[in-house]
């Protein structure tokens, strides 16, 4: 299985580099090409070293012109041919920052690990905008091991999306 995994990898790489787009931004380019007006890829991983477990994420510089308000939309608006799949989804019941004591509770040792996997520049963004006025995020725990957060944050500039699963 692990080599399948290697092979595909390596395809999906070298397909890539054909499309004239570097390989580590062709996530966070597929999440937020088409939803919110931004102006450079800041961290894009959507597969982990593990077999089992590990963190993905996407995140992006948002530009003046970004909206106030973070996007909404379900899978089928963005189109099923092309974004069938959940790890495209960024929207929901978003949540106004600051992030209270409840939720930073819930936040379990797996979310602070893929939040400590980010770049420090940002992290630091990423933490501000939870810990202040004027941002959005999305707190999704489905079991002990699987943890999303979506942050949207105009105010820093940031739209960030990372999980921790299988």
């Amino acid at each position: 299985m692990v080599k399948t995994q290697t092979w595909l990898i390596i395809v999906a790489a070298a397909t890539m580099a054909l499309q004239g787009c570097k390989a580590e931004d062709k996530y966070a380019r597929a999440l937020f090409d088409d939803q919110i007006p931004y102006s450079q890829v800041l961290v894009s991983k959507l597969y982990f070293a593990d077999k089992y477990y590990g963190c993905t994420f996407a995140g992006v510089q948002l530009t003046d012109a970004a909206p106030t308000a973070p996007p909404t939309y379900s899978l089928q608006e963005r189109g099923q041919g092309k974004y069938w799949t959940w790890n495209l989804k960024f929207g929901g019941d978003w949540q106004a920052s600051p992030l209270s004591d409840q939720p930073k509770s819930e936040m379990t040792v797996y979310a602070k690990q893929c939040m400590s996997e980010l770049p420090d520049d940002v992290e630091a963004m990423a933490l501000k905008a939870l810990s202040e006025e004027g941002s959005w995020y999305i707190l999704k725990q489905r079991s002990y091991e699987s943890t999303f957060l979506y942050i949207y944050s105009p105010k820093e500039k940031l739209a960030l999306k990372f999980r921790h699963g299988d």
